[in-house]
Order: C-alpha cells, then structure tokens, then sequence
C-alpha cells in the first residue's frame, strides 16, 4: 500500500511563488534603471580624466600628474561607494545656483571620459559628469548632481558618505 499524501506539499507552491514575486521584482527593477546589476551593493570604480573644484571664484583643474589628483580620486572612490536613495532627489540646479557655484561656493564636478552608471535603482542614461555641493546652496545633504556633456540632468542622489571627500578637500586647501 501506498501511504504517501496525496495532497502533497505547500512548501513547494510557496517556494515557487516566493521565487516568482522575486524574480518579478528583479526584472522590474533592471527594466526601470536599464542595468541589469541594479541589485549589486557594490558601487564600479570609474576613471575621471579631470576634476575641478570651483573655490569661492576660482577654478582649479586636477588632471592624471597633477598633484592632489590621485588623493581625489581616491576620496571620490569612496564617497562614491553608497548612496542613501533609491530614487532621485527632485531637485535641479538653477542659473541661479549655478552662478552662485561660479562665484562664491565650494563645488566639485568630476568629468569622465565615458558614460558612468552606479548599481542603484536610479536610471542613469548618458551621464558622464558629477557636481557635488560643499560649501554654498545645497551643501551639508551629501547631494550629487548628475549631468551629460553641456547640461546638468534633474534629481540628485546622496551619498551614505561624503567625509572622505571633505577630507580631502580640506588638505588640499580648499575648506577649513
């Protein structure tokens, strides 16, 4: 005689649906942010060809061989490693603001030589520069903001860590 159930398991339905709501939710997200390791809590490390920091007027350009360069990037390395949002900050930089940067704020914009994309599940299209506040409109909330050749793009993300950054501007001279 067989004595096996003939309703069998609920283990195996619940399992299956568990996997299906999981893989439904990862495809969802990589469709949304156009990158499949959306998931990844590992941030890519991306290779700048100059930063410049605009300190209170002046404009000073670190490239590859230039002292402070590899010191800022490392710093961006890590502050680049985590971000604290899962969707853009609605926020955009105004000519107003952008002035302000220009004429009497601490900014940093990182350029690239190609298009950058961060594992998060903010969709990220054609950006290859980053401005980030330090001292002036917008400091203080760890914000980034995302642009693309010309043009700053809407919506900032925030770094879980800005302090390397700081760090780093503040031994190069740049902040107290």
């Amino acid at each position: 005689m067989d004595n096996s159930r003939a309703g069998g398991s609920i283990l195996q339905p619940i399992l299956t649906l568990l996997a299906a709501i999981l893989l439904i939710a990862y495809v969802v997200g990589a469709l949304n942010t156009g990158n499949w390791v959306w998931f990844l809590p590992i941030q890519p490390k991306f290779e700048p060809t100059r930063i410049l920091v605009r300190d209170q007027g002046q404009s000073i350009e670190y490239r590859d061989g230039v002292t402070g360069f590899i010191e800022l990037k490392r710093a961006l390395d890590l502050a680049l490693a985590d971000f604290s949002n899962s969707d853009l900050v609605p926020l955009g930089l105004s000519d107003e603001t952008l002035l302000e940067y220009n004429q009497s704020a601490v900014v940093v914009e990182v350029y690239y030589p190609e298009d950058i994309r961060f594992n998060t599940a903010v969709r990220m299209r054609n950006v290859n520069k980053l401005l980030i506040p330090i001292e002036g409109r917008h400091a203080g909330n760890r914000y980034i903001f995302l642009g693309t050749d010309g043009s700053w793009l809407t919506g900032a993300m925030v770094m879980a860590d800005d302090a390397p950054l700081h760090e780093a501007l503040r031994q190069l001279g740049h902040i107290h």
